[in-house]
């Protein structure tokens, strides 16, 4: 199977954001969920102490009572 530069580059990408992905879920895993509030990825960084930094396409959480909270 022959798979373009451009494919390579975008599988470094997606292994990249899977794997900064990995460390915030590990942060939360260890943390109370109950009054947790994180408004951006800046917010994370700083409430955690943490240097997450996505690049191209990448995904984000949402909380299931996001849209609700925040109207």
């Amino acid at each position: 199977m022959i798979i373009s530069t451009e494919e390579l580059e975008n599988r470094k990408i997606d292994e990249y954001n899977l794997k900064q992905l990995e460390k915030v879920k590990s942060v939360l895993s260890k943390t109370n969920k109950n009054n947790l509030k994180i408004r951006s990825l800046a917010d994370f960084n700083r409430k955690f102490n943490q240097n997450i930094q996505p690049i191209k396409n990448c995904y984000y959480l949402v909380s299931t009572n996001y849209f609700e909270d925040y109207k």
